[in-house]
């Protein structure tokens, strides 16, 4: 009886701290940041990656990857109104879902454009990833780093 109870008892601790494992792995981290006057953010999990873009619809301006590494990839983005969307002018936020599809370091380059006039390019953005592999089959990004490319090289 001595034996079971034992038993049990490190069998408890084993699934309790596990538990504890699986949650610090999987909740997400969110980091706000400025990128010249502009606020982005980016929530991480594991190995997923939500970045929040400023935009407006209403200037004929969208988000748009010119450059993509082949260890991330966008699988999607959706242009969400700020509250009183409905006013003429109002911007809103556009995100994109980044999922990590192996180790290592990578550039994604995005712009904020029209894809009328000519193709008027507001900025050039680079997205920054450092994933690395946790349990030989999970991946993680490790570091985010959201930075605007000199006004020199914003030229399409």
């Amino acid at each position: 009886m001595k034996k079971k109870v034992i038993l049990m008892t490190c069998v408890l601790a084993v699934v309790f701290v596990g538990a504890i494992c699986l949650a610090k792995t999987g909740s997400g981290e969110t980091a706000s940041y400025t990128v010249e006057g502009d606020d982005f953010s980016a929530q991480v999990s594991g190995g997923k990656l939500i970045l929040e873009l400023p935009s407006n619809a209403t200037t004929g301006y969208s988000w748009v990857i010119v450059e993509e590494p082949d260890i991330f990839t966008s699988d999607y983005d959706s242009y969400n109104e700020s509250e009183g969307g409905e006013q003429l002018g109002s911007g809103g936020t556009t995100q994109f879902h980044i999922i990590a599809l192996d180790e290592g370091s990578g550039t994604m380059v995005f712009q904020y454009r029209r894809n009328w006039e000519g193709g008027e390019v507001a900025g050039t953005y680079e997205l920054t990833l450092d994933i690395s592999r946790q349990r030989k089959t999970q991946l993680q990004i490790d570091s985010v780093s959201f930075e605007r490319r000199d006004s020199g090289e914003d030229e399409s």
